[in-house]
């Protein structure tokens, strides 16, 4: 009989936790790369092993001068970030792109170290004319 009861309240268990959201299931791990750096990210801290910062900001590019781009977020926050001729620049797929050739009105994902180093990647991931 009490085989039976913890049988049935592990079973209850795993289909309660089917029911609960994905940020919390132990059931889906696959959640946290996928979801928090996919196309719905708009900005992160992101904090490494070696305690190495990073900080990742996307958006659209309001202005783009020798030094400097500003992103414009989807939440309203204008970011300036610094760049400098080390900055590497890709557009989506890969192909490489040129700093300067950078328009405001495009979308792009920054990847930046705080709390004032200098871009080390932008990817274009969307231009308009």
């Amino acid at each position: 009989m009490r085989q039976r009861r913890f049988l049935l309240a592990a079973a209850l268990a795993l289909v309660a936790l089917a029911f609960v959201p994905a940020g919390l299931a132990l059931l889906q791990p696959r959640v946290t790369v996928a979801s928090l750096f996919g196309k719905n990210m708009m900005r992160a801290d992101v904090t490494m092993n070696s305690g190495m910062e990073w900080r990742v900001d996307r958006g659209t590019v309001v202005s783009n001068v020798p030094g400097l781009i500003t992103v414009h977020e989807t939440d309203g926050r204008v970011q300036p970030i610094t760049t400098s001729s080390s900055t590497k620049v890709t557009a989506k797929g890969g192909n490489p792109a040129t700093l300067s050739g950078i328009k405001p009105g495009w979308h792009v994902l920054v990847i930046w170290a705080p709390p004032s180093g200098p871009a080390d990647s932008i990817v274009v991931e969307k231009r308009h004319s």
